[in-house]
């Protein structure tokens, strides 16, 4: 699959056509432990099989009408692997089970929770929709996008606890600027992160 650049695009092996469906359902059944594998199935999951979509794109960069049409359907969007059925969000729980240190994975599975209150279960634990952004920031505190979401969920009235700092909206949304900031530049930023 790292040969694909969109899922659309198809390699020929040996006189056989794949696509990047095929490549990544295969990369799983060889290895049902490559992490990376079930987070891009994830991403997949509910896109249509001819979608132009890059496999680079986190599936998250919708804007807030395609993200609720979007909801809708992966909420029945499933996919053959292994023999068994699997959705996005169960293909994201997969993946960090498997390797928690990928803040992407985490990010996307937090958003595909609608609210502060929905958990999903992560290694026997109840994790919630901000603690998904909670555990990519502790991967990852330069993570823009978990920056975006905590800031855009986190309700005024409640904090987080990041690396042993109690942190508030506004502090979220002040790093997510920063890291926007930082980004639009090209440069780093000297302030400490949580």
């Amino acid at each position: 699959a790292y040969l694909i650049s969109n899922i659309s695009d198809t390699v020929v092996i040996n006189g056989k056509s794949y696509t990047a469906w095929d490549s990544l359902i295969k990369a799983v059944e060889l290895d049902p432990g490559l992490a990376t594998g079930w987070h891009n199935l994830g991403v997949l999951i509910s896109l249509p099989p001819h979608s132009p979509t890059p496999l680079g794109d986190d599936g998250d960069d919708f804007d807030e009408g395609e993200k609720e049409k979007q909801k809708e359907e992966e909420e029945e969007s499933t996919m053959e692997i292994l023999g068994n059925m699997f959705t996005r969000q169960q293909c994201y729980i997969r993946a960090v089970e498997l390797n928690p240190g990928i803040p992407q994975t985490w990010t996307n599975l937090g958003n595909l929770l609608h609210t502060n209150s929905d958990t999903v279960k992560v290694n026997g634990n109840f994790i919630s929709k901000l603690q998904c952004y909670v555990q990519a920031l502790e991967t990852d505190p330069r993570y823009l996008k978990a920056w975006v979401s905590l800031a855009a969920f986190l309700p005024e009235s409640e904090t987080i606890q990041l690396r042993g700092k109690v942190l508030k909206k506004e502090y979220c949304i002040q790093r997510q600027l920063e890291l926007q900031g930082s980004k639009k530049k090209g440069t780093t930023t000297t302030t400490v992160s949580a």
